[in-house]
């Protein structure tokens, strides 16, 4: 059965766009940006940002810090960068904490295009392992 979902991101450059689209995808959803609130409740919401300044996208954040815990099961966090994403965990995890939100302990990263560094990323692989991410909330 396949569990209520909601996919949020905001992209830049389109790298991060790209991801939110594959899993929204394998999730039979759409994706939208963080413009957009969470109007329904969703068991999962998974939400993308990339990493600028080694930090999560302003308009991330500011999602992050409105999300209302009440239309909000859980999240799952999604990445890109032109660098390892690990620190951008720990900035997602430590807003839903003060907000009671739980966050699900594995998340997703994968490089991003940043001006001549990974050109073709993220690639078709990339691509196929974020979809893999999100299909484990096809079921309850």
């Amino acid at each position: 059965m396949l569990m209520r979902c909601a996919v949020r991101y905001y992209s830049r450059g389109g790298n991060t766009e790209r991801v939110a689209r594959a899993i929204a995808g394998e999730l039979e959803t759409d994706a939208y940006t963080t413009d957009t609130p969470l109007k329904e409740y969703a068991d999962v919401l998974l939400v993308g940002s990339g990493m600028y300044a080694g930090h999560i996208d302003p308009h991330v954040k500011q999602f992050l810090e409105e999300l209302d815990p009440k239309k909000t099961g859980k999240v799952a966090f999604f990445a890109t960068s032109m660098t390892s994403g690990k620190k951008l965990d720990r900035e997602v995890r430590e807003i839903l904490d003060r907000k009671g939100i739980p966050m699900e302990e594995e998340t997703f990263h994968c490089r991003g295009r940043f001006l001549i560094f990974h050109i073709s990323r993220p690639n078709r692989l990339d691509l196929r392992a974020a979809r893999q991410f999100a299909d484990r909330y096809r079921e309850e």
